[in-house]
């Protein structure tokens, strides 16, 4: 069955907009160029919308996928955006994508609501465990006097956008609601409802439990992503075995908690995401208070595709299960800086294939040339044998 892989990063605001007529940023528009490739390297003999081919490393390591403009959409079977919204939905009619591809409206606007943060909130309620520390839940807030309070009682807080995603959309306050987050906040209640509020912890260690939910069937648990972010702000994944990843996780809790973590949460989406389908994550965090770890199990949960999965998805089929690596996004106002990096970085540590598998170097996932600002990169940064 012939499958469109379409890269519409800019979901999360999409999302927010609420409209068929949202209009992405420039910036968005440069990074769904720029790495459109990404969906090659976590599907097989499909087709990804570009107009650049897959990088030579892709053909030596014998992956399906193969590219196509958006001139020619109208011969596939089945239609798979990086998050399916009104916005992506109206673009794919107007390119000729035949309407039973496209979720119809009402469906759109379920999974738009299924994404909202108080959804993550729902289930840290089902996952609390008195046995566990872990902090209370995201409370949803109304109105200006509703955050006025929060900051008083928990003095460190961060209020987030209810639709928002990779860190944005994410306000910090020390014991004050300052004019800068006040108006944030005031503009957020008016075009988005609400504003979640939590309180701020010392983060650890971020990583989420990354799933799949077809069509007409439960949820599945595909594995690890463990990740760093700064300020709530994406960085970077590591990339290795599943056994590896978990192992990160297991210094600070048990596997024990961690599996009931990942049977109530596809409980949770099987009862409260009946009809989405595709990829989610789940993110969470270990935290450190007062001497003890603790442990976030619902940060936010992403009704899309990841990064994380993207991670996922290249240890489990491009890389040696003995190495570690870093995969990252990189952003270069200059261009010309970037594909000088590139170059560098291609003779100094060049790309090392063995058996079919990654074992070494570096590798960019999309093509770089001399309009490219974004990259999507692996460094494998060892082996686990020497580790």
């Amino acid at each position: 069955m012939s499958k469109l892989l379409v890269f519409n990063p800019d979901h999360d605001l999409a999302l927010a907009s609420g409209t068929p007529n949202y209009t992405a940023p420039p910036n968005a528009t440069v990074i769904a160029n720029d790495l459109a490739h990404l969906l090659c390297w976590s599907n097989t003999n499909d087709v990804v919308v570009s107009n650049e081919k897959c990088v030579d490393a892709y053909r030596l390591l014998n992956g399906g996928c193969s590219t196509t403009s958006w001139k020619q959409l109208d011969v596939y079977e089945m239609v798979e955006p990086w998050g399916w919204n009104e916005s992506i939905a109206h673009k794919l009619r107007r390119e000729h994508v035949p309407t039973h591809l496209i979720p119809s409206e009402s469906l759109l606007q379920e999974w738009r609501n299924n994404a909202h943060r108080r959804m993550a909130a729902k289930l840290a309620e089902c996952l609390m465990n008195h046995d566990v520390l872990m902090p209370n839940p995201a409370i949803e807030l109304f109105t200006i006097e509703d955050l006025e309070q929060f900051v008083n009682q928990h003095h460190q807080v961060v209020f987030k956008a209810p639709w928002s995603g990779s860190g944005r959309g994410l306000m910090w306050c020390n014991g004050e609601l300052t004019p800068q987050v006040r108006n944030r906040c005031l503009k957020l209640l008016t075009t988005q409802g609400s504003v979640m509020g939590e309180v701020r912890q010392v983060v650890i260690q971020d990583f989420a439990l990354e799933f799949f939910k077809p069509h007409d069937g439960n949820a599945m648990f595909k594995g690890y992503s463990v990740f760093n972010t700064s300020n709530g702000v994406y960085k970077q994944n590591i990339v290795g075995s599943q056994t590896y990843l978990e192992s990160i996780v297991t210094r600070y809790v048990s596997k024990t908690l961690l599996s009931h973590i990942i049977e109530q949460s596809i409980e949770f989406i099987n009862q409260n995401f009946p009809t989405y389908m595709g990829c989610l994550g789940i993110d969470m965090f270990i935290y450190e208070c007062q001497g003890c770890i603790g442990i976030n199990p619902a940060v936010e949960i992403n009704l899309r595709n990841t990064m994380g999965n993207v991670a996922l998805e290249l240890a489990n089929r491009w890389l040696d299960p003995q190495v570690v690596g870093t995969y990252s996004i990189d952003y270069y106002p200059n261009s010309h800086d970037l594909l000088n990096d590139h170059y560098l970085r291609s003779k100094t540590t060049p790309l090392e294939i063995k058996e079919g598998k990654i074992v070494g170097g570096y590798l960019s996932l999309c093509p770089i040339n001399e309009t490219t600002h974004y990259r999507a990169r692996i460094d494998i940064v060892a082996n686990r044998k020497g580790l």
